[in-house]
Protein backbone atom coordinates (compact mmCIF):
# COMPACT_ATOMS: atom_id res chain seq x y z
CA UNK A 1 0.00 0.00 0.00
CA UNK A 2 1.25 3.35 -1.23
CA UNK A 3 0.74 5.55 1.82
CA UNK A 4 -0.13 9.41 0.96
CA UNK A 5 0.39 11.35 4.16
CA UNK A 6 2.34 8.91 6.81
CA UNK A 7 0.69 10.30 9.69
CA UNK A 8 -1.34 13.42 10.80
CA UNK A 9 1.94 14.76 12.28
CA UNK A 10 3.60 15.10 8.60
CA UNK A 11 -0.04 16.82 7.36
CA UNK A 12 0.93 19.48 10.05
CA UNK A 13 4.19 19.89 9.18
CA UNK A 14 3.28 20.11 5.29
CA UNK A 15 0.73 22.31 6.07
CA UNK A 16 2.34 25.44 6.10
CA UNK A 17 4.29 25.02 2.97
CA UNK A 18 1.08 23.80 1.50
CA UNK A 19 -0.86 26.79 1.91
CA UNK A 20 1.96 29.12 0.51
CA UNK A 21 2.17 26.62 -2.48
CA UNK A 22 -1.38 24.38 -2.88
CA UNK A 23 -3.62 27.82 -2.98
CA UNK A 24 -1.63 29.65 -5.59
CA UNK A 25 -4.30 31.21 -7.44
CA UNK A 26 -4.35 30.11 -11.11
CA UNK A 27 -4.96 33.84 -12.07
CA UNK A 28 -8.41 34.91 -11.13
CA UNK A 29 -10.30 32.24 -8.74
CA UNK A 30 -13.83 31.01 -9.99
CA UNK A 31 -16.71 29.02 -8.43
CA UNK A 32 -18.02 26.08 -10.38
CA UNK A 33 -20.39 26.14 -13.42
CA UNK A 34 -23.61 25.46 -12.51
CA UNK A 35 -25.90 22.23 -14.15
CA UNK A 36 -25.08 22.40 -17.45
CA UNK A 37 -28.58 21.70 -18.97
CA UNK A 38 -30.17 23.76 -21.28
CA UNK A 39 -28.48 27.05 -22.67
CA UNK A 40 -26.36 29.89 -21.29
CA UNK A 41 -27.53 33.37 -22.42
CA UNK A 42 -24.89 35.34 -20.74
CA UNK A 43 -25.00 38.00 -18.14
CA UNK A 44 -26.48 41.19 -20.33
CA UNK A 45 -29.42 38.73 -19.89
CA UNK A 46 -29.59 39.32 -16.47
CA UNK A 47 -27.76 42.51 -16.23
CA UNK A 48 -30.85 44.59 -17.67
CA UNK A 49 -33.15 43.97 -14.71
CA UNK A 50 -30.03 43.67 -12.10
CA UNK A 51 -28.18 46.32 -13.35
CA UNK A 52 -26.67 47.59 -9.54
CA UNK A 53 -25.06 43.64 -9.38
CA UNK A 54 -23.68 43.60 -12.81
CA UNK A 55 -21.90 46.87 -12.18
CA UNK A 56 -20.25 45.37 -9.30
CA UNK A 57 -20.00 42.22 -10.54
CA UNK A 58 -17.99 43.80 -13.60
CA UNK A 59 -15.24 44.88 -10.95
CA UNK A 60 -14.62 41.33 -9.77
CA UNK A 61 -12.25 38.74 -10.39
CA UNK A 62 -14.93 36.91 -11.98
CA UNK A 63 -15.22 38.77 -14.31
CA UNK A 64 -12.19 39.16 -15.21
CA UNK A 65 -11.33 35.49 -15.64
CA UNK A 66 -11.82 34.85 -18.91
CA UNK A 67 -9.43 37.30 -19.93
CA UNK A 68 -7.03 35.48 -17.77
CA UNK A 69 -7.57 32.41 -19.41
CA UNK A 70 -6.91 34.35 -22.64
CA UNK A 71 -3.39 36.00 -21.79
CA UNK A 72 -2.23 35.20 -18.56
CA UNK A 73 1.46 33.87 -19.30
CA UNK A 74 0.20 30.96 -16.59
CA UNK A 75 -2.68 30.30 -18.96
CA UNK A 76 -0.57 30.13 -21.79
CA UNK A 77 2.20 27.70 -20.43
CA UNK A 78 -0.99 25.26 -18.85
CA UNK A 79 -2.41 26.07 -22.80
CA UNK A 80 0.95 24.29 -24.05
CA UNK A 81 1.48 21.68 -21.27
CA UNK A 82 -1.79 20.13 -21.98
CA UNK A 83 -1.69 20.52 -25.55
CA UNK A 84 -4.55 22.49 -26.01
CA UNK A 85 -5.61 24.44 -29.18
CA UNK A 86 -7.87 27.43 -27.43
CA UNK A 87 -8.58 27.37 -23.45
CA UNK A 88 -11.53 28.95 -23.89
CA UNK A 89 -13.27 26.16 -25.84
CA UNK A 90 -11.59 23.60 -24.13
CA UNK A 91 -14.46 22.02 -21.42
CA UNK A 92 -11.45 21.38 -18.85
CA UNK A 93 -11.22 25.22 -18.35
CA UNK A 94 -14.39 26.48 -19.57
CA UNK A 95 -16.12 24.89 -17.02
CA UNK A 96 -14.50 27.13 -14.34
CA UNK A 97 -13.25 29.84 -15.78
CA UNK A 98 -15.53 31.11 -18.57
CA UNK A 99 -19.35 31.65 -19.57
CA UNK A 100 -20.07 30.64 -22.93
CA UNK A 101 -23.45 31.00 -24.52
CA UNK A 102 -25.11 28.76 -26.27
CA UNK A 103 -25.69 24.62 -26.42
CA UNK A 104 -23.07 22.60 -24.47
CA UNK A 105 -21.55 21.58 -28.25
CA UNK A 106 -21.29 24.79 -29.76
CA UNK A 107 -20.90 27.33 -27.00
CA UNK A 108 -19.50 30.56 -27.76
CA UNK A 109 -17.54 32.04 -25.41
CA UNK A 110 -18.79 35.74 -23.97
CA UNK A 111 -17.42 36.56 -20.55
CA UNK A 112 -15.52 34.98 -17.72
CA UNK A 113 -17.49 33.72 -14.74
CA UNK A 114 -20.77 35.27 -14.48
CA UNK A 115 -24.67 35.08 -13.63
CA UNK A 116 -25.19 31.81 -14.64
CA UNK A 117 -21.78 30.25 -13.35
CA UNK A 118 -23.71 29.87 -10.42
CA UNK A 119 -27.50 30.03 -11.34
CA UNK A 120 -27.45 27.67 -13.91
CA UNK A 121 -27.86 28.29 -17.52
CA UNK A 122 -30.86 30.91 -17.87
CA UNK A 123 -32.84 29.94 -21.12
CA UNK A 124 -35.41 27.68 -18.90
CA UNK A 125 -35.80 30.20 -16.27
CA UNK A 126 -35.21 33.56 -16.73
CA UNK A 127 -38.40 34.45 -18.47
CA UNK A 128 -39.91 32.75 -15.76
CA UNK A 129 -37.65 34.44 -12.71
CA UNK A 130 -38.40 38.05 -14.42
CA UNK A 131 -42.08 37.81 -15.16
CA UNK A 132 -43.61 41.32 -15.84
CA UNK A 133 -40.37 43.34 -13.74
CA UNK A 134 -38.39 43.68 -17.09
CA UNK A 135 -39.74 47.09 -17.91
CA UNK A 136 -39.26 48.22 -14.03
CA UNK A 137 -36.67 50.38 -13.52
CA UNK A 138 -33.06 49.16 -11.69
CA UNK A 139 -34.22 51.24 -8.86
CA UNK A 140 -36.75 48.56 -8.66
CA UNK A 141 -34.60 45.62 -9.30
CA UNK A 142 -34.62 44.33 -5.38
CA UNK A 143 -38.14 43.41 -5.50
CA UNK A 144 -37.92 39.80 -5.25
CA UNK A 145 -39.52 37.30 -7.95
CA UNK A 146 -43.31 35.81 -6.19
CA UNK A 147 -43.33 32.96 -4.64
CA UNK A 148 -44.68 30.69 -7.10
CA UNK A 149 -42.47 32.52 -9.73
CA UNK A 150 -39.52 31.22 -7.91
CA UNK A 151 -40.68 28.11 -7.29
CA UNK A 152 -41.15 27.57 -11.38
CA UNK A 153 -37.29 28.93 -11.73
CA UNK A 154 -35.78 26.67 -9.92
CA UNK A 155 -37.87 23.69 -10.96
CA UNK A 156 -36.26 24.68 -14.28
CA UNK A 157 -32.79 25.00 -13.32
CA UNK A 158 -32.45 28.30 -11.22
CA UNK A 159 -30.26 28.00 -8.26
CA UNK A 160 -30.18 30.17 -5.23
CA UNK A 161 -28.83 30.50 -2.08
CA UNK A 162 -31.81 28.75 -0.95
CA UNK A 163 -31.26 25.53 -0.72
CA UNK A 164 -27.89 26.83 0.73
CA UNK A 165 -26.24 23.36 -0.05
CA UNK A 166 -26.54 23.17 -3.51
CA UNK A 167 -24.88 26.48 -4.36
CA UNK A 168 -22.42 25.96 -2.13
CA UNK A 169 -21.66 22.96 -3.96
CA UNK A 170 -21.10 25.28 -7.07
CA UNK A 171 -17.99 27.02 -5.43
CA UNK A 172 -16.36 23.88 -3.93
CA UNK A 173 -16.16 22.52 -7.89
CA UNK A 174 -14.57 24.45 -8.46
CA UNK A 175 -12.09 25.98 -5.92
CA UNK A 176 -11.51 22.45 -5.07
CA UNK A 177 -9.94 20.96 -8.40
CA UNK A 178 -10.80 17.52 -8.90
CA UNK A 179 -8.66 16.93 -12.12
CA UNK A 180 -5.35 15.34 -11.10
CA UNK A 181 -3.77 16.25 -14.73
CA UNK A 182 -4.23 19.67 -13.87
CA UNK A 183 -1.86 19.84 -11.17
CA UNK A 184 0.32 17.18 -12.14
CA UNK A 185 0.69 17.48 -15.69
CA UNK A 186 -0.11 21.73 -16.32
CA UNK A 187 1.09 22.79 -12.85
CA UNK A 188 -2.26 24.41 -12.27
CA UNK A 189 -2.88 24.79 -7.94
CA UNK A 190 -4.88 21.95 -6.35
CA UNK A 191 -7.44 24.38 -5.08
CA UNK A 192 -7.78 27.72 -3.39
CA UNK A 193 -7.57 28.76 0.04
CA UNK A 194 -11.00 28.72 0.14
CA UNK A 195 -13.29 29.55 3.65
CA UNK A 196 -16.82 29.69 2.39
CA UNK A 197 -17.94 32.14 4.75
CA UNK A 198 -14.97 34.00 4.07
CA UNK A 199 -15.23 33.89 0.63
CA UNK A 200 -18.92 34.11 -0.30
CA UNK A 201 -18.64 37.47 1.78
CA UNK A 202 -16.74 38.96 0.24
CA UNK A 203 -15.97 40.26 -3.35
CA UNK A 204 -18.67 38.19 -4.61
CA UNK A 205 -21.32 38.82 -2.36
CA UNK A 206 -24.84 40.23 -3.91
CA UNK A 207 -28.02 40.27 -2.56
CA UNK A 208 -30.47 37.92 -1.37
CA UNK A 209 -34.14 38.24 -2.10
CA UNK A 210 -35.34 41.27 -0.35
CA UNK A 211 -31.75 42.01 1.04
CA UNK A 212 -29.90 45.37 -0.11
CA UNK A 213 -26.77 44.93 -2.50
CA UNK A 214 -24.17 45.53 0.45
CA UNK A 215 -26.08 44.03 3.66
CA UNK A 216 -24.33 41.30 5.06
CA UNK A 217 -26.58 37.70 5.00
CA UNK A 218 -27.58 36.94 8.42
CA UNK A 219 -25.87 35.58 11.05
CA UNK A 220 -27.78 32.72 10.94
CA UNK A 221 -26.64 32.06 6.91
CA UNK A 222 -23.15 32.63 8.03
CA UNK A 223 -23.04 30.14 10.91
CA UNK A 224 -24.47 27.22 8.71
CA UNK A 225 -22.33 28.40 6.03
CA UNK A 226 -19.14 27.59 8.04
CA UNK A 227 -20.26 24.09 8.93
CA UNK A 228 -21.45 23.07 5.79
CA UNK A 229 -18.28 24.43 4.04
CA UNK A 230 -15.45 22.73 6.67
CA UNK A 231 -17.46 19.40 5.48
CA UNK A 232 -17.53 19.96 2.08
CA UNK A 233 -14.35 20.70 2.25
CA UNK A 234 -13.18 16.93 3.88
CA UNK A 235 -15.67 15.40 1.17
CA UNK A 236 -14.41 17.17 -1.49
CA UNK A 237 -10.57 16.56 -0.63
CA UNK A 238 -11.43 12.86 0.10
CA UNK A 239 -12.66 12.84 -3.34
CA UNK A 240 -9.26 14.17 -4.62
CA UNK A 241 -7.24 11.66 -2.94
CA UNK A 242 -9.62 9.09 -3.99
CA UNK A 243 -9.07 10.03 -7.73
CA UNK A 244 -5.09 10.80 -7.69
CA UNK A 245 -3.39 7.38 -9.54
CA UNK A 246 0.45 8.46 -8.08
CA UNK A 247 1.90 10.14 -5.15
CA UNK A 248 2.54 13.33 -7.23
CA UNK A 249 2.12 16.64 -6.21
CA UNK A 250 -2.22 16.78 -6.59
CA UNK A 251 -2.36 13.53 -3.81
CA UNK A 252 0.09 14.91 -1.32
CA UNK A 253 -1.96 18.61 -1.15
CA UNK A 254 -5.44 16.59 -1.46
CA UNK A 255 -4.13 14.67 1.68
CA UNK A 256 -2.95 17.71 3.59
CA UNK A 257 -6.43 19.34 2.32
CA UNK A 258 -8.28 16.38 4.33
CA UNK A 259 -6.29 17.24 7.42
CA UNK A 260 -6.67 20.72 7.23
CA UNK A 261 -10.49 20.25 6.93
CA UNK A 262 -10.15 18.26 10.05
CA UNK A 263 -8.64 20.62 12.00
CA UNK A 264 -11.46 22.95 11.83
CA UNK A 265 -14.02 20.46 12.20
CA UNK A 266 -12.58 19.47 15.16
CA UNK A 267 -12.83 23.52 16.30
CA UNK A 268 -16.27 23.40 15.75
CA UNK A 269 -16.59 19.81 17.68
CA UNK A 270 -14.88 22.32 20.68
CA UNK A 271 -17.32 24.95 19.91
CA UNK A 272 -20.44 22.96 19.50
CA UNK A 273 -22.09 20.14 20.10
CA UNK A 274 -23.24 18.48 16.93
CA UNK A 275 -23.94 14.90 16.08
CA UNK A 276 -22.88 14.97 12.54
CA UNK A 277 -19.29 16.83 12.75
CA UNK A 278 -18.57 14.41 15.54
CA UNK A 279 -19.71 11.62 12.88
CA UNK A 280 -17.49 13.23 10.49
CA UNK A 281 -14.57 13.25 12.84
CA UNK A 282 -14.97 9.40 13.83
CA UNK A 283 -15.48 8.74 9.44
CA UNK A 284 -11.73 10.47 8.42
CA UNK A 285 -10.20 8.91 11.91
CA UNK A 286 -10.96 5.57 10.42
CA UNK A 287 -10.21 6.58 6.61
CA UNK A 288 -6.43 5.67 5.78
CA UNK A 289 -5.18 7.35 2.63
CA UNK A 290 -3.89 5.64 0.63
CA UNK A 291 -3.53 5.06 -2.98
CA UNK A 292 -4.96 1.57 -3.34
CA UNK A 293 -7.72 2.34 -1.56
CA UNK A 294 -9.50 4.24 -3.92
CA UNK A 295 -12.95 2.95 -2.97
CA UNK A 296 -12.78 2.96 1.06
CA UNK A 297 -11.53 6.72 0.36
CA UNK A 298 -14.58 7.55 -1.90
CA UNK A 299 -17.29 5.50 0.65
CA UNK A 300 -15.66 8.32 3.38
CA UNK A 301 -16.45 11.39 1.21
CA UNK A 302 -19.78 9.51 0.65
CA UNK A 303 -20.75 9.77 4.15
CA UNK A 304 -19.08 12.74 4.91
CA UNK A 305 -21.98 14.13 1.51
CA UNK A 306 -24.71 12.88 3.45
CA UNK A 307 -24.00 14.42 6.82
CA UNK A 308 -23.26 17.60 5.47
CA UNK A 309 -26.68 17.10 3.51
CA UNK A 310 -28.28 16.15 6.98
CA UNK A 311 -26.47 19.32 8.79
CA UNK A 312 -28.32 21.40 5.63
CA UNK A 313 -32.20 19.85 6.14
CA UNK A 314 -32.27 19.57 9.96
CA UNK A 315 -30.10 22.48 11.55
CA UNK A 316 -31.05 26.04 12.21
CA UNK A 317 -28.09 28.84 11.76
CA UNK A 318 -30.18 30.78 14.94
CA UNK A 319 -28.76 27.78 17.25
CA UNK A 320 -25.40 27.53 16.47
CA UNK A 321 -24.29 30.66 18.52
CA UNK A 322 -21.07 28.93 20.17
CA UNK A 323 -19.34 28.84 16.92
CA UNK A 324 -19.13 32.87 16.00
CA UNK A 325 -16.07 32.88 17.45
CA UNK A 326 -14.48 30.51 14.69
CA UNK A 327 -16.17 32.97 12.24
CA UNK A 328 -13.92 35.20 9.83
CA UNK A 329 -14.58 38.69 10.66
CA UNK A 330 -15.57 41.30 7.92
CA UNK A 331 -11.95 42.23 7.85
CA UNK A 332 -10.81 38.55 6.68
CA UNK A 333 -12.91 38.27 3.69
CA UNK A 334 -11.78 37.77 0.81
CA UNK A 335 -10.78 40.85 -1.75
CA UNK A 336 -13.57 42.67 0.35
CA UNK A 337 -14.54 45.81 -0.98
CA UNK A 338 -14.97 46.98 2.44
Amino acid sequence: MTLILPSRRAAWLAATVFLLGLFRLFGETTPALADDTGDFLGPNACGGCHTNIAVSWAGTRHAKSLKTLQGHPAARRMTRDLSLNDPTRAKICVDCHVTAIGADVVRQPTAGVSCESCHGAASAWLQIHAGDRSSETPTNEMQPSSPDARAQAVANGMITGSPLLKWARGCFDCHVVQREQLVGLAGHSAGSNFELVAWSEGEVRHHLAGQDIDQENALRNRRLKFVLGAGLDLEYALRGVAAARSKGPYAVKMAVRVRLAEARLRRIARAEVLEEVDSMLAVVDVTRLELDLTQEIEDSANQIAALVERIARTRDGRRLGPIDVLLPPPSEYVFSRR
